[in-house]
C-alpha cells in the first residue's frame, strides 16, 4: 500500500492533530521514508529562499512568474490556506490534461502547536464547500523536517497539504499542496510520493 495512504489510514490514529491531543514532542514522532521513481519526476529545481530543492511531477508545467499572481486568486481559496499570516507562493505546477496542480508556499511561521487549529480550519473550510469532505491528519518526521500532513477527500478532488518545519535551526516553514481529481488520485499517488521523496534540504546551520 502507498505510504501516503498509510498516513491517512494508520498514522492519523497516532497523531496529536488526528486525536485532538496536545502537541507531540518531536522525538516521539514516527519517521517515514518516501521513495522516488525517476520516471515520474522532472529535473531538479532549486528554491534558494526556502533553501530546498525538489523534482516536480514529470509533464507538469510551472507557471511563469507573471501568471502566478492571477493563479493565486484561484489557488488560495481552493486550497483553503488560512493561517492568519502572509503567505508567499514560490511556485505553481499544473498538469494541463487533468487540471491537477502542485503549489509551493512560504509561511511566516508554524509550529506543531498549530496542528489542531489547522485541522479545525480545514474541517470548517472544506465542510462548508463540500459537506461530504473528510479531513485526515498525520504528524511525522521526514528527513530533517517535522511535517504536518492534511488529506482532504472531497466528492470531486483530493487535496494533500504538507507543512514542513525545522525548529532546531529556526528555519522558514514552507507548505506543499497537491490537488488532484479524486478519480485520478490512485494513479497519481505514486507521483506525489516521488516528489516528496525528492525533497532535499540545503539549509546551513550557522
Amino acid at each position: 500500500m502507498n505510504k501516503l495512504f498509510l498516513l491517512c489510514s494508520v498514522l492519523v490514529l497516532l497523531s496529536p492533530a488526528g486525536c485532538g491531543q496536545q502537541e507531540k514532542k518531536s522525538e516521539e514522532l514516527p519517521t517515514l521514508t518516501f521513495d522516488t521513481m525517476d520516471s515520474l519526476v522532472a529535473e531538479r529545481t532549486v528554491d534558494s529562499l526556502l533553501e530546498i530543492s525538489f523534482r516536480p511531477p514529470k509533464g507538469w508545467v510551472r507557471l511563469p512568474k507573471a501568471s502566478v499572481d492571477s493563479a493565486v486568486k484561484i489557488v488560495i481559496p481552493n486550497l483553503g490556506i488560512s493561517l492568519d499570516q502572509t503567505v508567499t507562493i514560490r511556485g505553481v505546477f499544473i498538469e494541463k490534461s487533468s487540471g491537477s496542480f502542485f503549489v509551493v508556499t512560504k509561511l511566516d511561521s508554524f509550529t506543531l502547536v498549530d496542528t489542531t487549529r489547522t485541522v479545525q480550519r480545514a474541517i470548517e473550510y472544506y465542510g462548508a464547500t463540500d459537506s461530504t469532505s473528510v479531513v485526515r491528519s498525520a504528524v511525522f518526521r521526514w528527513g530533517p523536517f517535522q511535517v504536518q500532513q492534511l488529506m482532504v477527500i472531497g466528492s470531486q478532488t483530493v487535496t494533500l497539504k504538507m507543512i514542513f518545519i525545522q525548529p532546531e535551526i529556526h528555519r522558514q516553514p514552507f507548505e506543499w499542496d497537491f490537488q488532484i481529481l479524486r478519480t485520478l488520485y490512485p494513479d497519481k499517488a505514486r507521483t506525489v510520493e516521488s516528489v516528496v521523496g525528492s525533497l532535499q534540504n540545503h539549509s546551513i546551520i550557522h
